[in-house]
């Protein structure tokens, strides 16, 4: 999972959302603060060993893909990407795929929902 969320990252479409949860755990909760669980690093985005965060969120780690408001997200980047008319569904052959609504093809497909989501990503104009 950690090379397809390394693709998501590199997209040019990518960016950090409020809601999505890193590898290390911590919820971002606006693009300019973040929360780390118990030791409290991250502040109004700056990081309290010195350095500021950026936009981009400079210092995260990888998004989990495995967690259900990062993949909510990562659906509203798609969105943002193609279109307000794109979904997900989940088909009988065992394979995700993300439509285009007003285009009725098809522009992701995975074993993974997370999988399908990146690959629409990836194909963005």
């Amino acid at each position: 999972m950690s090379a397809l969320a390394s693709e998501a990252v590199a997209d040019k479409h990518w960016r950090w959302l409020p809601g999505m949860l890193d590898t290390d755990g911590r919820r971002v909760l606006s693009v300019r603060e973040r929360i780390a669980p118990l030791e409290g690093s991250w502040l109004n985005g700056v990081d309290l060993g010195g350095s500021t965060v950026t936009g981009r969120l400079a210092h995260a780690k990888l998004p989990d893909l495995d967690d259900a408001a990062t993949l909510g997200c990562l659906l509203a980047l798609v969105r943002e990407a193609w279109g307000r008319d794109v979904f997900v569904e989940h088909h009988g052959d065992g394979l995700w795929r993300v439509h285009q609504a007003h285009r009725e093809y098809v522009i992701g497909v995975g074993r993974l929902e997370a999988a399908a989501l990146v690959a629409a990503l990836l194909g963005a104009p």
